[in-house]
C-alpha cells in the first residue's frame, strides 16, 4: 500500500510539470483555440475525440520525454483501429480487447482489417467524465486517464516503451454520458503494410505459405532471449553450390534453445529489391518471414548432421537476381521465436576506462587536523662556546659551526644573554680583561647584521664551581676543600699552570642564551617549515606534524619546494608514524619518479606496520590489484573482500568505485573463463552510474561489454550521446553498429539521429555501412532512413 502510495503521489507531481511544461512551450502542435478548449467541460452529445486526442498525446509525449524516450507521432491507421474499437466498447460499455465481429475479433485482426499489419499493441482504459452534477474538462479527463495508465505497471510501460514511435488515440462517451471508453494503439513501422499490395512486383515473390508456423509463444521462447550469443547464429548459414548450409561447432549452446522434436530452424532469403525500391518497401508484416522462406530444417536432421561432423543443408537457394539476404528463423514446438537478421559490430581490442585512481595520502587520519599557515615564531637557543687558552678575537667562522649543530632555521637575534668564564689561573686583572674581550668579540660576531636592537646581557666570572667538579676525581682533589684566592695563589706558587691545563681548558667557555626569531620569508620559509614538522614528530604532536606535512605536500607540488623537502623530513619507523611515512613514500614515487614496482615491498611493509591504517591499506589493496596474479581465484576473492572492507571506510564512495572498476576490467583482461569474467562484467555495471560517465569512457566500457556480447548494455552506455551535439565519430558508428542488434531500434528517432549524423561527419564512412558487409538494408523497414540514405546517395 505505501509503495502504491508513493507511486500515485509522484505521478501527481509528474502530471503538475506535465501540465506546466505543456502551456509554456511555443511549438506545441494544438493551436491556442485547442489549448484554451481543453479547459472546457465535456458536451457527451457533442463530444470531440480529436480535441481529446490532441491534449492526452501533449501529456504522454512530455512523460515519454521525462522517461527518455521518443515523441510519438498520431497515425492514421492506428488511429482507426483505436476509434473502432472505443465506440465499440462506448457501445456495450464494457472495456475489452476484442470485439464480436470476426474480421474485428482482436486488435491484430483490426489492424489487418484497415490495412496494417498485426505488429501493434493496445491499451484500453475508461474514465469518468463527470461526478453527480460536476462534468469534467477535457484536461481533466486526460490527467484522470494518464493516472490510471501510471497506477498500471503493464499498460504504463506499454505506453512508454521506446520501440514504439506511433499512436493512434480513440474515445467516445458511452450513451449514459457517464464514462470515456479510451483505445490506445501503438505501433511503429512494422504495423505499416501497404507494400504487401506490391509482392507481384517481384520476379520472384515472397512466400505466402507460413507452412503451419505459429505466433510467437513468450514461455516457449524465453530461452532464445536468455541466449547470449544468438546473433553468431545467423552467421553460421553459407551458401556453395547454389545450396545454403549452417555451420555451427557450439551444440552444447545451441542444443538449450533447439532441443525438442518439434523445433527447428528455417531459412529467409530477403532480396534488396524489396527495400531499394521506391515508395513502401515490398514486405508482408502480417507473416514470419519478409522474403523466401524455405522449409524448416527439425532439430533431429540437425544433430544427425552434426554427429556424422558435416554442415546441414537447409534448402535450396531460388534463382533469383541481385543481392540478398538470409534471416535465420529460430522455431520451437512450431512457434517462430526469432527471426535473426544480418548484424555486425564494431569492437576494439582498447577497451581501458581512463580513471585519475592513484596512490592515496594519507591527510586526514589523525583527529583534530587544521589548516597549516607558517608564522614566525620564537625560541631561546642555549649553547657553549669554548675558549681557546689566551684567546680573545672571534669572529663568524668560529660561532658558525656551533649555531650549525644546532640544526635550527636561519633567524634573527632579538636578545642575548653571554656568561663568559675564565678559568681561575692567572691574574685577575688579565682574567677581566680577557672575560669582557672574548665576550665582546663573541656578541659582535654573533650580530654579524649590525643590528642596533638586540638586547645585550653580559657577565664575566671565573667558573670556580665547576672547576672544584672537574678536580675532585685527581690527585689535586684537596682544592676543593680551599676557597678561590687560596687555590689562584697555590697553583700560581708552585707553578702548576701547565700540570692542570687539562682541566683549566674545560671551564673557558661561554655559556649563551640566545632568543630568537625564524625567518619564513622567501627561501627560508622551507627550512623553517620542515624544522617545525621534524620537531612536532619528535614531539609526538602527530596532529600537527600531518598538519604541517599537508602544506609540504602542496608546495612540492607546486614546485615552490625543490625535491629535497621530502627527504629532509625526518620520521621515526613506529605504528604511529606510519601514515606519515606512507605520505613522505607517496611523495617519493610521484615526485621523484620513483616507481610504484619498486615501492610495493615498502608500501607491504608499512601494512604489517599499522594495518588499521585505512589509507595505507587503500594502497596495499592498490598494489595488490597491480601486481598479485588474477589468474588465482583465491587472489580474486581477497581482492574483492578487501575492497568491500574499504567501502566501510571514512573514504568518499567515489573512490572506491574507482579502485574497484580498476579491479574488475584487471580481472576481465587477465582471465578467459566466462564465469569470473561475467561476474567481473556485472559488478562493473553495480558499480557505475551510467549517467555520470563521460563519452570517451562510456565507449570504452560499450567495446568490453561488447567484446563480451552483452549489446544491450553496450548500447545502454551510448544511449544519451546520441542527440547530443558533442556525440563524437566512433560512438555515433559504434551505436549505429549495436542498434543493428534490436530490430526494436531501428524504428526510433535515436538511431535515425545516429545516422543522419554520421552522414554529415563522414559520408564515405556512411555509405560503407551499406555496402553489403556491414548494415543489413533490411533497416529500410525505417522509411525515414531509407529517405536519408537515398538523399545522401545523390548529394554523392
Amino acid at each position: 500500500m505505501a509503495s502504491k502510495y508513493l507511486r500515485n503521489s509522484v505521478l501527481l507531481i509528474i502530471l503538475f510539470i506535465i501540465s506546466k511544461e505543456i502551456y509554456s512551450q511555443n511549438n506545441t502542435h494544438i493551436v491556442d483555440k485547442q489549448l484554451s478548449a481543453s479547459d472546457y467541460t465535456i458536451d457527451f452529445e457533442n463530444y470531440n475525440y480529436k480535441l481529446f486526442t490532441d491534449i492526452f498525446l501533449e501529456k504522454v509525449n512530455s512523460l515519454r520525454k521525462q522517461k527518455k524516450s521518443d515523441f510519438l507521432f498520431v497515425n492514421d491507421i492506428l488511429t482507426k483501429i483505436a476509434q473502432d474499437q472505443a465506440e465499440y466498447m462506448s457501445s456495450i460499455g464494457q472495456v475489452t480487447h476484442e470485439q464480436i465481429s470476426k474480421d474485428k475479433k482482436t486488435y491484430q485482426l483490426r489492424s489487418i482489417y484497415y490495412g496494417g499489419s498485426k505488429r501493434v499493441d493496445e491499451i484500453v482504459v475508461k474514465v469518468p467524465i463527470k461526478k453527480g452534477k460536476e462534468i469534467y474538462t477535457y484536461k481533466r479527463v486526460a490527467d484522470d486517464l494518464l493516472f490510471k495508465i501510471y497506477s498500471n505497471n503493464k499498460k504504463f510501460n506499454q505506453l512508454i516503451n521506446f520501440k514504439y514511435n506511433f499512436i493512434g488515440i480513440g474515445s467516445d462517451v458511452d450513451k449514459q454520458g457517464k464514462q470515456l471508453y479510451v483505445s490506445i494503439i501503438l505501433g511503429n513501422y512494422n504495423s505499416l503494410n501497404a507494400g504487401a499490395d506490391r509482392r507481384n512486383e517481384l520476379d520472384v515473390p515472397y512466400t505466402v505459405n507460413q507452412y503451419g508456423l505459429k505466433s510467437l509463444d513468450k514461455k516457449l521462447c524465453k530461452k532464445c532471449d536468455d541466449f547470449k550469443n544468438i546473433y553468431d547464429l545467423q552467421k553460421a548459414l553459407y551458401v556453395k553450390d547454389n545450396k545454403i548450409f549452417f555451420s555451427y561447432d557450439k551444440l552444447k549452446d545451441l542444443k538449450k534453445i533447439i532441443n525438442q522434436a518439434q523445433d527447428a530452424i528455417a531459412v529467409d532469403i530477403v532480396q534488396k529489391v524489396q527495400y531499394l525500391c521506391n515508395g513502401d518497401n515490398i514486405v508482408d508484416n502480417n507473416l514470419f518471414n519478409r522474403g523466401i522462406l524455405l522449409k524448416k530444417v527439425s532439430s533431429k536432421k540437425l544433430y544427425k548432421n552434426f554427429e556424422l561432423k558435416k554442415d546441414v543443408e537447409l534448402g535450396k537457394m531460388p534463382s533469383i537476381k541481385g543481392d540478398y539476404e538470409l534471416n535465420l528463423l529460430l522455431i520451437k514446438e512450431n512457434h517462430v521465436c526469432k527471426s535473426i537478421n544480418p548484424t555486425y559490430v564494431i569492437s576494439s581490442n582498447i577497451a581501458e576506462y581512463q580513471d585519475n585512481l592513484e596512490l592515496l595520502a594519507d591527510t586526514i587520519t589523525t583527529e583534530n587536523i587544521s589548516n597549516y599557515i607558517p608564522k614566525a615564531s620564537s625560541e631561546v637557543l642555549h649553547f657553549k662556546i669554548p675558549f681557546k687558552k689566551n684567546k680573545y678575537i672571534y669572529d663568524k667562522s668560529d660561532i658558525e659551526p656551533f649555531i650549525k649543530s644546532l640544526n635550527i632555521p636561519n633567524f634573527n637575534i632579538d636578545e642575548i644573554n653571554l656568561y663568559a668564564y675564565s678559568s681561575i689561573e692567572g691574574s685577575d686583572k688579565g682574567n677581566i680583561i680577557l672575560q669582557r674581550k672574548r665576550a665582546k668579540s663573541i656578541v659582535d660576531a654573533l650580530n654579524k647584521e649590525g643590528r642596533n636592537n638586540i638586547k645585550i646581557k653580559i657577565k664575566t666570572s671565573y667558573n670556580w664551581e665547576q672547576f672544584k667538579e672537574d678536580i675532585a676525581e685527581t690527585k689535586y682533589n684537596f682544592f676543593a676543600t680551599k676557597t678561590l684566592q687560596q687555590a689562584r695563589e697555590y697553583i700560581k706558587n708552585n707553578n702548576l699552570e701547565d700540570s692542570l691545563e687539562s682541566i683549566f681548558s674545560k671551564q673557558r667557555f661561554a655559556k649563551i642564551d640566545m632568543k630568537v626569531t625564524y625567518k619564513i620569508e622567501g627561501k627560508d620559509e622551507k627550512q623553517y617549515v620542515l624544522y617545525k614538522f621534524n620537531q612536532a614528530v619528535k614531539n609526538d604532536s602527530l596532529a600537527e606534524a600531518l598538519s604541517i606535512q599537508k602544506y609540504i605536500f602542496k608546495q612540492i607540488l607546486s614546485n615552490k619546494y625543490s625535491r629535497d623537502a621530502i627527504e629532509q623530513q625526518e620520521i621515526s619507523y613506529t605504528k604511529k608514524t606510519a601514515g606519515l611515512l606512507m605520505n613522505k613514500l607517496w611523495l617519493e614515487i610521484y615526485k621523484n619518479n620513483r616507481k610504484l614496482a619498486d615501492s610495493k615491498s615498502d608500501i607491504y611493509k608499512l601494512y604489517e606496520l599499522n594495518p588499521s591504517n585505512n589509507y595505507i591499506f587503500f594502497n596495499k589493496t592498490f598494489c595488490d590489484i597491480m601486481f598479485k596474479n588474477l589468474q588465482d581465484k583465491n587472489n580474486v576473492a581477497l581482492i574483492q573482500r578487501s575492497i568491500q572492507n574499504l567501502y566501510l571506510s571514512n573514504f568518499p564512495k567515489e573512490t572506491i568505485d574507482a579502485l574497484n572498476l580498476k579491479f574488475q576490467f584487471k580481472v576481465i583482461k587477465e582471465n578467459s573463463e566466462k564465469t569470473i569474467i561475467n561476474k567481473s562484467l556485472n559488478n562493473i555495471k553495480n558499480i557505475i552510474d551510467i549517467n555520470n560517465i563521460d563519452m570517451k569512457n562510456s565507449l570504452s566500457l560499450s567495446y568490453l561489454f561488447i567484446n563480451n556480447k552483452d549489446y544491450d548494455y553496450a548500447i545502454k552506455l551510448l544511449e544519451r550521446f546520441i542527440k547530443s551535439n558533442e556525440a563524437d565519430e566512433n560512438v555515433l558508428f559504434t551505436y549505429i553498429s549495436l542498434c543493428s542488434h534490436f530490430e526494436d531500434r531501428i524504428s526510433t528517432q535515436s538511431f535515425e539521429s545516429a545516422l543522419k549524423k554520421a552522414s554529415k561527419i563522414n559520408k564515405v564512412r556512411y555509405l560503407n555501412l551499406f555496402d553489403g558487409t556491414k548494415l543489413s538494408f533490411q533497416i529500410f523497414q525505417n522509411l525515414k532512413i531509407k529517405q536519408q540514405y537515398k538523399k545522401v546517395v545523390k548529394i554523392n
